[in-house]
């Protein structure tokens, strides 16, 4: 491990050579000219001043440690530096993902950082920059003596159980994620206060239609009556999150920008479009285009709206919403007609035009246009003697799921324990089926010479004629 934080540390006198590394818990002092003032004898400069000891280097690398399974290993650490710190992750960014590292900006900026708890049933494609934006402004109104930080971070709340990073699904949006809070250690009690006395506020619910709570974190000291209650708050916020979904929107430029004759925000204006059910309108996490929630109960509708959001805009709100409309917007609204209450833009009703009249060609073989149904493969070879399975939920058939060849066939004992029958081809099982009834054949021949011996022929077996049946053979 010290070996790679070398390497880091070489990277980063690159694009800084003043870098240097202090002791994470120490507080930034700065003299007359706003320069901090640090001892020079405590601080890892180059290669060699990096410590041998791990104990001794953690005071350096907060909350690292050796991990002798492998993976990533997360930690914390107290940079001074001229050069910009944004200007420095971004030159490093290429050449530490090539060393397999990975270096962030924290949220705040200070060794002491409490963890709150996470905002329950609010989506996390979001943008948290503004969202902590808001939160920060409206702490400042409530708690005007000092300056309370919000910090922002997106992942998965802990419920108690090991992250286990080889079950974790491939795609980023299938996890269970939440937006958590953080703030400094020593605001921590007036920050949940007030922090819950804003996602109660009128103010917070236009930007959000939903009811949202403040959840604390998993701790394991707790009772196990509150660790369950947590637990299902963590399930209840998964289940909200894949009920909703999300559409890109366009026409929009601002979203906080007032509209002076309406006396609203264009956020407030389109969360409040009536018959719409949208939940919030934000910046999505890249940040190129803002997205509307909405439950995937109204998809249908939700997408209708969002498709001619200007549309139904101007409709509800008149002529005021222009001006919080990009121009291409309004020019698509002057170009809309409304037929049996459906807006249709101008560019819609020639698409339609062309459809209507491929649909008029009557020598097109629409069946033909269909993708094929495609069936997985299987993977594995069947031989020619092999009978598949036709029905397993109805009948029992001789097909059996195909095995690999350099494994042994198990043959299994009948209930009877008395003939063995193999389970792999229709030949062995006719071959028992044929053994079987010449036993029965050689078993009714000796009843037949008993009965021959004893006394007169009966007759073991009768039809509808009146001779008797020969033996061993079928009526």
């Amino acid at each position: 491990m010290i070996a790679k934080l070398q390497e880091i540390h070489a990277i980063l006198l690159e694009a800084d050579e003043s870098l240097s590394i202090t002791l994470y818990k120490t507080e930034d002092v700065r003299d007359a000219e706003n320069k901090i003032s640090v001892n020079t004898s405590r601080l890892i400069k180059k290669k060699d001043d990096f410590l041998s000891s791990i104990t001794a280097l953690g005071k350096y690398f907060f909350s690292m440690r050796p991990n002798d399974k492998g993976g990533m290993i997360f930690g914390q650490v107290h940079l001074l530096h001229n050069e910009p710190i944004d200007n420095i992750i971004a030159d490093t960014k290429t050449e530490l993902q090539e060393q397999k590292a990975y270096l962030t900006l924290q949220t705040i900026q200070h060794w002491e950082v409490s963890n709150i708890g996470f905002l329950k049933n609010l989506y996390w494609d979001v943008d948290i920059v503004a969202l902590a934006e808001f939160f920060q402004n409206n702490l400042k109104r409530l708690h005007k003596t000092e300056v309370i930080e919000i910090g922002l971070k997106v992942k998965t709340p802990y419920d108690g159980k090991k992250k286990e990073y080889g079950k974790q699904s491939s795609n980023f949006r299938d996890r269970l994620q939440a937006i958590h809070v953080s703030v400094k250690g020593e605001f921590r009690d007036i920050a949940i206060k007030h922090l819950k006395t804003i996602l109660n506020s009128t103010l917070f619910q236009k930007r959000y239609s939903i009811p949202v709570r403040l959840i604390p974190l998993f701790d394991r000291k707790d009772s196990p009556y509150t660790q369950d209650k947590i637990k299902r708050c963590i399930v209840s916020h998964g289940q909200f999150c894949r009920s909703v979904d999300t559409m890109a929107c366009l026409g929009i430029d601002h979203l906080d920008q007032r509209n002076t004759k309406l006396k609203r925000t264009i956020r407030e204006l389109v969360v409040g479009l009536p018959g719409a059910h949208f939940l919030s309108i934000d910046l999505n996490w890249r940040g190129d285009s803002y997205n509307i929630l909405f439950p995937k109960k109204y998809d249908e509708n939700a997408r209708k709206h969002i498709a001619h959001l200007g549309a139904y805009l101007h409709k509800e709100y008149g002529k005021d919403i222009l001006s919080s409309l990009t121009t291409e917007a309004q020019e698509i609204i002057a170009n809309t007609t409304w037929t049996d209450g459906e807006p249709k833009s101008h560019l819609d009703i020639k698409l339609d035009e062309i459809l209507e009249n491929d649909d008029k060609l009557d020598f097109i073989d629409l069946e033909a246009l269909k993708e094929p149904e495609t069936t997985r493969p299987t993977g594995q070879a069947i031989s020619s003697t092999f009978i598949p399975q036709m029905d397993d939920q109805t009948i029992s058939t001789f097909g059996q799921a195909p095995v690999t060849p350099d494994k042994d066939l198990s043959l299994k004992q009948s209930s009877s324990n008395d003939t063995t029958v193999s389970a792999m081809t229709m030949e062995s099982r006719v071959s028992v089926i044929e053994e079987r009834f010449s036993s029965m054949e050689n078993l009714l021949q000796k009843i037949w010479e008993r009965e021959s011996k004893d006394g007169p022929a009966k007759p073991l077996m009768t039809n509808n004629s009146a001779e008797p049946a020969q033996a061993g053979s079928a009526t």
